[in-house]
C-alpha cells in the first residue's frame, strides 16, 4: 500500500466536523455574552426621563444606583 492511498473514514470526519461546529458555536455564544455585559451601563445608574412639551423642559431623575457627582452628569441635546 503506497502512503497516498490511505483515506480518512466517513465517521471520522462527520465527528471531526460536529466538533468544529460546537466549538465555533461555543466561541460564538461566549462572545454575545460577554458583549451584551459590555454594554450595560458602566456606572450602574437608572435615570427616569419626564418631558413637558408645554414648558418645553426635560426632568431627568436619578433613580438607583452608584454614586455620582455633579460635574459627572451631562446632559446633550438640540432644543426644538
Amino acid at each position: 500500500m503506497r502512503p497516498d492511498d490511505r483515506g480518512v473514514s466517513e465517521g471520522m470526519s462527520v465527528a471531526a466536523l460536529v466538533l468544529l461546529t460546537v466549538v465555533v458555536t461555543a466561541s460564538v455564544g461566549i462572545g454575545v455574552l460577554l458583549a451584551d455585559e459590555e454594554g450595560e451601563n458602566k456606572l450602574g445608574a437608572e435615570f427616569s426621563f419626564q418631558h413637558f412639551s408645554d414648558r418645553q423642559a426635560l426632568l431627568i431623575t436619578y433613580e438607583d444606583g452608584g454614586n455620582l457627582s455633579a460635574n459627572s452628569v451631562v446632559a446633550r441635546g438640540t432644543p426644538r
